[in-house]
């Protein structure tokens, strides 16, 4: 009789499921296991996020460690536990934040006081991997037992605004450092040479069947113009994706009697902002801030340019999930844009002055031989998609 092979025993560790091109990557990753071969626990911060409702039956979703919420909330709310180790790990964790240099930082300084209040995980694991940078990271070298810890950093390190010496304490204990671009592994390597061997090239994985059938779904929330350019961008209403970039080149469209509509999907704390400098501008029938969406690919089908705008990136899920829908893309010139896109080949690529996007727009919306040369490529070139982290199991 033949021994049964025992399942390794996987965690995955993230801050939510909200939105995002991280958190999108690993719902592809978690759809594509093949979970015959593995057991598979997700540790989350909070249990929240549209990609919630995606996770595959076979995940054993954790209990959300209690203390988090004294340190996402206000500290009125730790004050109310009479915890005294609670209370005064959560007034440093704010003191300690105030000297921070970034966002970034001030996150990274916290994990010292956050950690205190989380206990070890009981179960042993044979990989555990941290699927995002900082604390996801930091949970795993601290708080969980495993043969095989991995890290990952989704994006150009250089550009996170974050503190090297911090990271290096935690990356000396993981046995390998993930990053999904070619760029992004060349820039960790730069910042932490004596990691060099652990540092590993692990692009994103999608589902080009779900993509393909959730993009022939119908639109019923917006209308496009046939009439019109219509344009999408999706992501973050955050800085790093620059849509304060478009809404500029938005109104030099307008300026220019260039008939289009553009569409942004996201969320963020910059939506007030961008409202503000839309109604400013007069572009409220223009530019639309369309909000958080399970479903992007039917608004991606359907436009007719896809636009991203970003200052920087580790790697576009967005742009991959475009080329599949063989769309036209125009993206600006980011440190690792060329890692994706090779300008008048698969996609265009712009540099950051509004002028030159608005300009892009339009020379290619209206170059049907460019166009059809682009759509030919992508549609010869299919992009692959190997798991390649498994490779490190």
């Amino acid at each position: 009789m033949e021994k049964m092979e025992m399942k390794q025993k996987l965690l995955f560790v993230i801050n939510n499921l909200n939105v995002g091109g991280s958190e999108k990557a690993l719902i592809s990753l978690l759809n594509e296991l093949d979970y015959t071969k593995f057991e598979v626990d997700l540790q989350l911060f909070k249990k929240e996020g549209l990609f919630l409702n995606d996770l595959p039956a076979e995940v054993n979703l954790l209990p959300v460690p209690k203390s988090y919420r004294y340190f996402d909330g206000s500290f009125k709310k730790a004050l109310r536990t009479l915890n005294l180790n609670l209370i005064f790990n959560r007034y440093k964790f704010s003191q300690i934040r105030k000297v921070a240099f970034s966002g970034g930082e001030a996150e990274q300084l916290g994990w010292k006081y956050l950690s205190k209040t989380f206990r070890i995980l009981d179960k042993k694991y044979d990989v555990a991997i941290g699927y995002l940078e900082k604390n996801p990271n930091y949970f795993v070298v601290d708080k969980v037992q495993a043969k095989t810890k991995i890290g990952f950093i989704h994006n150009d390190y250089s550009k996170i605004d974050v503190n090297s010496d911090i990271d290096r304490l935690y990356f000396d204990k993981l046995n390998y450092i993930c990053s999904v671009s070619e760029h992004c592994v060349h820039i960790l390597k730069e910042y932490f040479p004596s990691q060099s061997q652990k540092i590993k090239l692990i692009p994103n994985l999608f589902s080009e069947k779900l993509i393909l059938k959730k993009s022939e779904e119908e639109i019923t929330e917006i209308e496009f113009d046939k009439n019109e350019c219509n344009i999408l961008s999706v992501g973050r209403l955050a800085e790093q994706k620059g849509f304060d970039l478009a809404i500029d080149t938005a109104f030099l469209l307008k300026e220019r009697g260039f008939k289009f509509k553009w569409f942004i999907l996201g969320e963020g704390s910059l939506r007030k902002l961008f409202e503000e400098k839309i109604e400013k501008l007069n572009l409220e029938s223009y530019f639309f801030l369309l909000g958080n969406h399970t479903n992007p690919y039917k608004f991606m089908k359907n436009a007719d340019l896809i636009l991203q705008t970003s200052r920087f990136e580790g790697k576009s899920i967005a742009i991959d999930e475009a080329k599949l829908l063989n769309k036209i893309i125009v993206v600006t010139n980011y440190p690792t844009v060329k890692d994706q896109i090779t300008h008048n080949v698969d996609g265009c690529i712009s540099s950051f002055a509004s002028s030159d996007i608005a300009d892009q727009i339009v020379s290619v919306y209206y170059d049907k031989e460019l166009k059809n040369n682009l759509q030919n490529y992508l549609e010869n070139n299919r992009l692959q998609n190997e798991n390649k982290l498994l490779e490190l199991f």
